[in-house]
């Protein structure tokens, strides 16, 4: 499932004339990720200044930032989508993990490297 684009429903307006002025302003740059509940409004689009998505405040110990729909209420991870979804494993790690192997070390020696690197 991609939720690549700016998918906009007929006659939903823009998060920002819906919702109150008052309360704390966005922080978190949420260009690039979209609401994954069929249901909602907001889903599929991407555009930070349409969609209803901002930072819930829960980065885990694993660094991972939590994203929350504010039409909708639904929380879901910034990895959402990718091949590190629900992987606790820093990405840092998994980065160093591949290029070792991509410059020709067996994956034993992989697991070595990454032991003695902790």
């Amino acid at each position: 499932m991609s939720l690549v684009g700016n998918v906009c429903k007929p006659g939903v307006l823009p998060w920002r004339e819906c919702k109150s002025t008052r309360g704390r302003p966005k922080t978190l740059c949420t260009a690039g990720y979209a609401c994954p509940n069929l249901d909602c409004d907001y889903h599929g689009n991407t555009d930070s200044t349409f969609h209803a998505l901002v930072g819930d405040g829960q980065r885990g110990a694993d660094g991972i930032q939590g994203l929350k729909c504010q039409a909708c209420y639904q929380r879901f991870s910034s990895r959402r989508g990718t091949a590190l979804y629900r992987l606790r494993t820093p990405a840092a790690q998994i980065a160093q993990a591949l290029l070792v192997i991509n410059l020709g070390l067996s994956i034993a020696d992989t697991a070595l490297l990454s032991i003695t690197l902790r």
